[in-house]
């Protein structure tokens, strides 16, 4: 099958020297072979939700045993990329290789050595030749200068044949995703959710995958933009900036179906930012209110409390409240400590001190409730019976 896809860069000419130099998800080795170069790269593809496992090299390493063991499943792969520039310098061609660590144990132990040991005088026949002992992927790929990749599987499988179809369009993304990480750095997006953009199956001279390329890329500027935070606004105006290089570069003259109004998108999100800042400055403007009245009001009770010092029978009655507050935090610190903590994050979540999407718990949660398609009414709803449930009989159980 073939496929077709974009590699997203703002100039519109990519840099075939700097393949192979990403750290994303892992470092990238490459290494330069007669007529070509070779780069190796090991992902985890594994997708399990579980919480706290976003940049924990610990709970990554139990959820990977936990799926193995529980889902007869693993996410340990290796890739490689076999790869050699034309002469006219406008395009690489290669193909890329997949090989799973699970299936073909220690194979990619011996292609890592491929890379790290540069007294083997590793060449790409070696390479090909060690990756052949656990391959269980292969797909031929072309890059053009601009950013237009063309993937080719070896999967004859037809329409009628959907299951077939629909696994070989995953690994072709797969393969997809492993050569745009090693060729470009994520400037404008989370590189851990980098589905911007994929490939999409063509015939020999489809032009879709422009079309469907640049809807891609102008939903992924809109979803962005429903956030309405200063930081989802500046990824959507980078992503604005790729799809204008892709529009410059592929889909220009070709006569679009859709017309994007770029131009408008752009004020509409500088519109945005800026309303963003005015309510800031006036939250700011607020909070700075607040500490003021705090600081003035802590002045006069210390002021008096100096000139108390001067009476001899000045002796304030301490209000009830006080005392108890007092002694209930000397009676129960580490409770006291802990909603201290919660209200102080609440308040920083509150004034935006602190990204919810930058918290793991909000992500896992976020992730969890996609399953059910942002239908939070339907868990509203449960919640909402299991506690009068719980009430109803609690109420039953005092009654009898």
């Amino acid at each position: 099958m073939h496929y077709s896809g974009w590699v997203p860069t703002v100039t519109g000419n990519l840099s075939f020297t700097t393949i192979g130099c990403g750290s994303f998800p892992t470092k990238s080795l490459r290494r330069d072979t007669a007529g070509g170069y070779a780069v190796y790269q090991r992902r985890d593809l594994l997708d399990v939700l579980v919480p706290y496992a976003d940049d924990a090299k610990i709970v990554a390493f139990f959820r990977e045993h936990i799926a193995n063991w529980v889902l007869g499943i693993s996410g340990k792969f290796s890739f490689v990329l076999l790869a050699e520039t034309a002469e006219s310098g406008d395009e690489c061609t290669g193909k890329i290789l997949m090989i799973s660590d699970a299936v073909s144990p220690g194979v990619g132990k011996l292609i890592r050595a491929q890379f790290t040991d540069f007294m083997a005088g590793a060449s790409r026949g070696k390479i090909e030749e060690v990756c052949s002992k656990g391959v269980c992927f292969t797909a031929k790929f072309r890059l053009e200068r601009g950013g237009h990749v063309e993937i080719e599987t070896d999967n004859s499988a037809t329409e009628a044949n959907t299951d077939s179809a629909s696994l070989d369009h995953l690994l072709a993304n797969q393969a997809f995703y492993f050569l745009k990480d090693i060729a470009h750095v994520h400037q404008h997006h989370e590189p851990k959710h980098d589905a911007i953009t994929e490939v999409h199956r063509v015939e020999s001279s489809d032009t879709q995958w422009i079309y469907s390329t640049e809807h891609d890329l102008y939903r992924a500027i809109i979803r962005y933009k429903r956030f309405r935070n200063e930081k989802a606004l500046f990824r959507a105006s980078g992503i604005l900036a790729y799809a204008k290089s892709f529009e410059r570069c592929y889909s220009k003259n070709l006569g679009s179906p859709r017309s994007y109004n770029a131009k408008d998108l752009e004020q509409s999100l500088q519109v945005s930012r800026e309303e963003i800042k005015h309510f800031d400055q006036k939250r700011l403007s607020r909070i700075e209110t607040f500490r003021n009245f705090f600081f003035a009001l802590f002045g006069l009770i210390a002021s008096a409390s100096f000139l108390a010092r001067y009476e001899e029978d000045f002796s304030p009655e301490v209000n009830d409240s006080i005392l108890w507050l007092a002694e209930f935090s000397a009676a129960n610190p580490f409770f006291v400590a802990a909603i201290t903590f919660l209200i102080s994050f609440i308040w920083s979540l509150l004034t935006h001190r602190v990204d919810p999407s930058d918290n793991e718990i909000v992500r896992w949660a976020t992730r969890l409730l996609q399953a059910f398609r942002l239908r939070y009414y339907i868990i509203a709803n449960a919640l909402i019976s299991i506690t009068f449930g719980a009430a109803c009989w609690y109420i039953l159980v005092i009654l009898l």
